[in-house]
């Protein structure tokens, strides 16, 4: 309620027709998700990644799936604001490069500039246990939680630390690993 001036006008978005991609570039399968931005996802895509088949077919792999996605969103009238990947490793999210990744046996893979290009919407690159932790901070149980660690046991291991409601990146967004850091 306005107490003066004009009277406000309540706007909201537009959630069911706005959607969004998550990638989750996993070691065994590479699974993408079309989300209106209320999370209800629409259409699921899956594909078995070959980590002996090198970078350059994963990537293939990535900017396949995010076009199937987005003809997905075209052919229901919807807009695709962006692409997040969720790739293991350490993650440099300033430069887009996946700095090391036991998993894949990647060292300074530039996965940004490999993907972006190819694709017409804006990407983000993080790692994937932080990825979890976001997750669980906007819409799980960490929504009642100001502080607490996410920790992702699978092929491999890794962790996410939320602190004050906010995910920790550290000075070059390296922050939180633990498993195969000495």
């Amino acid at each position: 309620e306005a107490k003066a001036g004009r009277r406000p006008v309540m706007v909201e978005i537009r959630s069911r027709e706005n959607v969004v991609i998550g990638i989750d570039v996993g070691t065994t399968n590479i699974r993408g998700m079309l989300c209106d931005l209320d999370m209800r996802p629409l259409c699921k895509h899956q594909v078995e990644t070959r980590v002996d088949h090198g970078f350059e077919k994963i990537m293939e792999h990535i900017i396949a799936m995010s076009r199937d996605l987005q003809s997905e969103a075209k052919a229901r009238k919807k807009t695709v604001h962006g692409i997040g990947l969720a790739v293991a490793g350490l993650v440099n999210r300033t430069t887009g490069k996946v700095e090391f990744s036991p998993d894949f046996g990647w060292q300074d893979a530039n996965v940004y500039q490999t993907v972006k290009p190819a694709l017409d919407c804006p990407v983000i690159i993080d790692n994937v246990t932080r990825v979890m932790a976001l997750s669980e901070l906007w819409h799980g149980i960490g929504r009642d939680y100001a502080n607490f660690a996410c920790v992702n046991v699978g092929y491999g291991i890794g962790s996410g630390i939320v602190l004050n409601g906010e995910p920790i990146y550290g000075h070059h967004g390296l922050a939180g690993e633990f498993g195969h850091l000495t």
